[in-house]
């Protein structure tokens, strides 16, 4: 969900900069420029193999140290996905400002 609220808020929050200045309606990203389609693959897949070792401790509980490694995982490519669209927020700002 984390990932099409972020898009979301970039986009409203560009809209106002954008409506004052027309000329840099054309710099407003799309949302899968942001956060690709497969990036959100990545991180589904991370899901899944989070939920498949939350099962597989349950049945072995060696499996836990997995279960920990992909919450990490999980999480850092959480974390990465919103710094980079973060980066990106910033520079197209900065682009519509100047133009």
């Amino acid at each position: 969900m984390l990932l099409k609220i972020v898009p979301f808020l970039i986009t409203l929050h560009l809209q106002p900069i954008a409506m004052a200045n027309p000329s840099a309606m054309m710099l407003l990203p799309d949302h899968y420029s942001l956060i690709s389609r497969q990036q959100m693959k990545i991180q589904f897949r991370l899901y899944l193999l989070g939920l498949l070792s939350i099962v597989g401790s349950l049945c072995f509980p060696q499996l836990t140290v997995s279960l920990g490694l992909m919450m990490l995982l999980n999480w850092l490519w959480i974390g990465y996905n919103i710094a980079s669209a973060s980066i990106t927020y910033r520079n197209v700002r900065q682009e519509m400002m100047a133009s």
